[in-house]
């Protein structure tokens, strides 16, 4: 980023970021909220791959309130000040998708999701930005 702000003088409104709760990215977050820059979290269930949406801490804290998993790992973005991408075809996902803001998870259930992190692992099919390619 700051080599892009160097080079043109302006300052990116966002990053699109991989962030979901196997791989958390918080120094990157860090960095852009340093900047004023919005992360945007692609992927913020990990894809398919990943059991994020089934995992026993995130069902766990979801039944103590009452919602969601994709709904509490939404919020957790957003109480990370991380803007998710999300998409579904179907009804009840759009509902939880839309309906995540009107609730706020304690430190303590924060601190267990990031907890989840499993570093560079965590990675969504290894796909470093600094060594992946989408188009070659």
């Amino acid at each position: 980023m700051d080599n892009i702000i160097e080079a043109t003088g302006v300052t990116p409104a966002t990053n699109q970021i991989e962030r979901h709760p196997y791989f958390n990215n918080k120094e990157l977050i860090a960095e852009n909220d340093k900047r004023g820059i919005i992360s945007e979290a692609w992927s913020p269930f990990g894809r398919e791959i990943n059991d994020t949406l089934t995992n026993a801490t995130i069902k766990e804290i979801a039944e103590k309130y009452d919602r969601s998993p994709a709904q509490v790992i939404l919020n957790w973005d957003n109480q990370d000040h991380v803007f998710p991408v999300v998409r579904s075809a179907g009804k009840k996902h759009q509902y939880d998708n839309f309906h995540y803001l009107d609730f706020e998870l304690a430190q303590e259930d924060l601190e267990k999701i990031d907890a989840l992190d499993q570093g560079e692992k965590g990675r969504v099919e290894g796909q470093n930005p600094n060594e992946y390619e989408e188009f070659i």
